[in-house]
């Protein structure tokens, strides 16, 4: 019979644990995911999807700025109107 107290003992002793072998499995599955990603990808999707990430590098961060300029300048024309 196992009491409360070993039981605790034996769920909190380490398991041992083959790395090696763990690694090799998901760097070779891994590895071959990618190549059949790779292989299977023709130039256009390529293409497209640079395009699609350099319009959304160049245009996210322009809109934040462009609100900011359009804005400042509303206010800037708002204050001069209305401190009469």
């Amino acid at each position: 019979m196992i009491t409360k107290c070993e039981h605790e003992v034996q769920k909190s002793k380490p398991t041992e644990i083959n790395t090696f072998d763990d690694l090799k499995v998901i760097a070779t599955g891994g590895s071959g995911y990618v190549n059949k990603q790779v292989g299977e990808a023709s130039p256009t999707n390529w293409v497209f999807m640079f395009v699609v990430i350099m319009v959304v590098i160049t245009v996210v961060p322009i809109i934040p700025i462009a609100g900011a300029y359009f804005l400042g300048h509303y206010m800037n024309w708002w204050q001069s109107n209305n401190l009469k």
